[in-house]
């Protein structure tokens, strides 16, 4: 990426901006269709247009990256305007709520405000909080390529002796190594990664040396775990994002957005290792022994 800036916008700001950002590229070159329905239709679809639904994990998620990262202390619901269960079913609840969009109920703050503590007791991720750095970072940049506009938001970047460093947290289910991984490949965390390294590079003309992860467990016992991405990772990250602005680059061009499968009679065959569980001469149904015939 080349001729990276910094802009200084608030999260909202930084989502209706119209550089195309890494989560936006995950949908290609394999959903074109779903792209183009979110980003390009005038006018939407009908299902482009529902807002977007978040969840109370979410919600919490995005808490605890601000409590984390910038300290934030967010307003708590008193206890005595919750209704018998807990639950902001009741007219002064429901009042809070809406004066207070970003409440958290009692036992949720003392949750989030356990977890920091948590990540601030590990040395190795103090490391990165307390090294000079950049919060909520909205960098964007012109792909070299395709000419494209790009934009990303990083979580923090760190200046360290070294280099530059991407960290990103995750408030999610797990920590473990087996965990992290599948996320990383199932979520497209492995490309966020180059994604907002080349931004950073563009941006400062300074080599980005690694990217970290932080994830953070989002229930009980609330561990955390710093996991750093292999330079393989990256590079299969790096590539797979060249692809998907190729392929926007020429969508854009050519006007279509159908996928690969449109106007045409696909073949869909059983995978081997269904194929593999036969094997060899048998007899006929074999496979349907515990059926027994009279």
């Amino acid at each position: 990426m080349i001729n990276g800036r910094h802009i200084d916008c608030t999260a909202e700001e930084h989502h209706a901006r119209e550089e195309y950002s890494n989560s936006m590229m995950t949908y290609l070159p394999h959903d074109p269709e779903l792209f183009w329905g979110k980003y390009i239709a005038d006018p939407k679809p009908a299902w482009a247009k529902r807002p977007f639904k978040t969840t109370r994990d979410m919600e919490l998620g995005t808490a605890f990256h601000g409590m984390l990262l910038e300290n934030e202390v967010f307003p708590i619901v008193p206890r005595d305007i919750l209704s018998s269960d807990g639950s902001m079913t009741t007219k002064a609840a429901k009042q809070f709520k809406a004066d207070f969009p970003n409440y958290l109920k009692q036992d949720e703050n003392d949750d989030l405000t356990y977890a920091v503590e948590r990540c601030k007791k590990d040395p190795e991720i103090m490391a990165f909080l307390d090294t000079k750095g950049k919060v909520e970072h909205t960098l964007v940049a012109e792909d070299e390529s395709t000419g494209l506009p790009t934009r990303g938001r990083l979580d923090r970047l760190c200046w360290f002796a070294d280099g530059l460093w991407v960290f990103d947290v995750k408030f999610s289910g797990g920590t473990c190594k087996r965990w992290v991984e599948k996320q990383m490949a199932e979520m497209g965390y492995y490309r966020a990664g180059p994604f907002y390294a080349d931004l950073a590079e563009a941006t400062y003309g300074i080599p980005v040396v690694g990217v970290a992860f932080l994830f953070v467990r989002n229930k009980p016992p609330f561990d955390a775990a710093l996991w750093k991405m292999s330079h393989e990772d990256i590079d299969l990250g790096r590539r797979h994002n060249a692809i998907a602005l190729a392929d926007l680059a020429s969508r854009l061009e050519s006007w279509n957005w159908f996928g690969t499968t449109y106007g045409k009679l696909n073949p869909a065959e059983l995978p081997r290792w269904k194929r593999e569980e036969v094997g060899g001469e048998h007899a006929p149904y074999h496979e349907f022994v515990e059926f027994e015939t009279e």
